[in-house]
C-alpha cells in the first residue's frame, strides 16, 4: 500500500472527531417533543362550560346527553347538539 499522505493530511492526523450525543440529552429532547404535542393537543380542545345539575337533567330528558363520563363528584360530557349555557360561563380550563 502506499503510505502517501492523502488529502493534504498528515499519517498521525485524525479526522475531527464529531461529539456523540448524550443519552440525558436524548431523554430530554424525547420529553420536550411530548410535552411540545400534549401542549398542541391541548390547545385545539373546544373549552368546557359549566351548567347546573337542573340544565343536565333538562338536557337528559331531551335526549341530547351524547356522552357522560364521572369523575369523583364531578361529571364531564357531550352533547349531541350544544345548549345554550345560562350566563355562558366557561370552567377554569376553558
Amino acid at each position: 500500500m502506499d503510505n502517501t499522505p492523502q488529502e493534504g493530511r498528515r499519517p498521525s492526523e485524525r479526522p475531527p472527531v464529531r461529539p456523540k450525543l448524550n443519552p440525558a440529552t436524548l431523554w430530554l429532547l424525547v420529553g420536550l417533543a411530548i410535552l411540545a404535542g400534549f401542549l398542541l393537543f391541548r390547545a385545539n380542545t373546544a373549552p368546557r362550560a359549566t351548567i347546573d345539575y337542573g340544565m343536565f337533567r333538562a338536557e337528559l330528558e331531551r335526549d341530547n346527553i351524547a356522552r357522560v363520563e364521572v369523575k369523583g363528584m364531578k361529571v364531564y360530557g357531550l352533547f349531541k347538539v350544544p345548549p345554550q349555557v345560562p350566563g355562558g360561563k366557561t370552567d377554569e380550563k376553558g
